[in-house]
């Protein structure tokens, strides 16, 4: 061994003290080593920033909807409701609808799977898609805490700035088709329940009908024989009569009023029945088969995004940099402490021959 070049040792172990000067001796004789570790993690680093898929995520901000945005839903609602048809959505709960349904893991899944640059995502990643970074990506939260004055942020991720944007309009239109289906589904089915309770009335009230029509012809007949035995001919004037079988209208009046009862539909005898049924006939009219709205209204549009979520390619830089100067110190100084251990077991050895001798 070469004992010119023996490491002078930096830490004594005999009082446990650091030798700065001669740490930092070390590792300034040993610079070019740190530098090019610096050098190739910072490259590593780079390439890693270029090569790396890119994540880009478009963002929009939504609050409540306007009367403009809901104007065809809130129309049809208003007038089921001035029907008596109850139990239909208010324009809160559709927004809120919204924003679970935009959230709704099995929503993001479905919409992914089925659309070209989603399909491509899922299809790149990892087979267990709950921690997917893309379908995670996909979320509708709170700016802050008072959200419903500050609104929400709906946001979708993608490799590409313009992929991200048409993401999000298309899964927002995803989102609203949704919702307009359940919207539909509640109303038809509110409509159905409401005509269905109202069939029931309207045959319970003309079977009722047709038992007072046939109660009062009966009254009326016996009240006609009476009036004929009675020999009234013709109505009597200050005359109170009460019971089932007033003979005040004599027997013309009551023959008459007979005749007239006898003549008429029982939807004329019991105008109600009419009622109830041009009420009916006008909620079968009312549907959304086809219609535009808007569950929400915009704060701020969908733009395409301006920068990149990742790689960030200074900060990689930054940080590779970083690993890749410790990384060297580690190295020069876990090669100068097995120097300084060979020295110490060298003259070890030597100490020991010579007091063999």
């Amino acid at each position: 061994m070469d004992l010119k070049k023996t490491p002078t040792p930096f830490f004594d172990s005999s009082n446990d003290e650091i030798d700065l000067f001669e740490l930092m001796s070390t590792l300034w004789e040993k610079r070019i080593t740190i530098l090019g570790f610096i050098i190739i993690s910072m490259l590593f680093g780079i390439f890693y920033a270029i090569t790396a898929t890119e994540k880009w995520t478009a963002n929009a901000i939504i609050t409540q909807p306007q009367k403009d945005d809901l104007s065809v839903v809130i129309n049809t609602i208003d007038k089921l409701s001035m029907y008596g048809v109850n139990n239909l959505p208010s324009p809160i709960e559709i927004y809120d609808n919204f924003i679970s349904e935009f959230n709704k893991y099995d929503n993001k899944i479905n919409f992914l799977t089925n659309n070209p640059l989603g399909s491509e995502l899922l299809n790149n990643a990892h087979k267990n898609h709950t921690n997917n970074k893309w379908v995670n990506s996909i979320e509708a939260r709170p700016l802050d805490n008072n959200a419903v004055t500050s609104g929400i942020t709906i946001s979708v991720s993608s490799k590409k700035s313009d992929d991200a944007l048409n993401l999000l309009n298309e899964y927002t239109s995803y989102i609203i088709s949704i919702e307009k289906n359940r919207i539909i589904n509640n109303i038809e089915y509110e409509k159905t329940s409401f005509l269905s309770k109202g069939e029931t009335q309207y045959q319970i009230m003309l079977k009722d009908a047709i038992l007072n029509k046939a109660s009062e012809l009966n009254d009326l007949n016996y009240a006609f024989k009476i009036a004929k035995a009675a020999e009234i001919v013709r109505p009597l004037t200050n005359f109170e009569s009460s019971g089932r079988f007033s003979i005040r209208l004599g027997t013309q009046g009551l023959a008459e009023k007979i005749s007239t009862i006898n003549q008429m539909k029982i939807s004329e005898y019991q105008p109600e029945l009419t009622k109830l049924k041009e009420s009916m006939a006008k909620i079968k009219e009312i549907k959304l088969t086809q219609f535009e709205f808007k569950p929400f209204s915009y704060l701020q549009s969908p733009l395409p995004p301006t920068t990149k979520d990742e790689p960030k390619l200074a900060q990689i830089t930054i940080l590779s940099t970083v690993i890749g100067g410790l990384l060297g110190v580690s190295i020069v100084l876990f090669q100068h402490l097995l120097k300084q251990r060979r020295y110490k077991a060298h003259y070890r050895q030597r100490f020991i021959d010579k007091a063999a001798q």
